[in-house]
């Protein structure tokens, strides 16, 4: 008998069918569900953060700007008062990165499933819409049973 499929999304690996939800390389099988929700965190731990998208591209941005501006202001210091003013920006830039990568917070979104062994929290995202969906699709599965 073939499974129906609730939700697939090839580039997270995450399958949701009438028989199992898979997530990467861990399998459950939907009957050992007792069920499941989402949850939503807070968070500013700056290794995590840092690993987002956005703030990587900001963060360097950053950090490289004022590197940038650091070696132009000690390459034309024939212009003086210029190259201070591009060495101040440098290390305001420098010093705005690390307040940035403290105090940004942002949210963690979590699938969380009961199963026999206990609570596990299936699959982790910062797209609060795809954990929504894998959700959803876990229930109507659960339902189906």
């Amino acid at each position: 008998m073939s499974e129906r499929i609730y939700f697939k999304n090839v580039a997270e690996r995450i399958l949701v069918t009438d028989k199992r939800f898979v997530v990467k390389e861990t399998t459950y099988p939907i009957r050992q569900i007792s069920s499941v929700a989402a949850h939503k965190e807070l968070h500013k731990n700056s290794r995590v953060l840092l690993a987002h998208p956005k703030v990587q591209l900001v963060t360097g941005g950053l950090v490289g700007g004022s590197i940038i501006l650091g070696l132009l202001g000690n390459v034309i210091d024939a212009l003086g008062e210029l190259a201070g003013i591009l060495f101040v920006a440098s290390i305001f830039t420098f010093l705005l990165t690390i307040i940035l990568r403290w105090t940004i917070e942002y949210h963690l979104y979590s699938v969380t499933i009961d199963v026999a062994s206990g609570r596990a929290q299936a699959y982790v995202s910062n797209d609060p819409h795809l954990i929504y969906k894998i959700t959803k699709a876990i229930e109507h599965a659960l339902i189906s049973t």
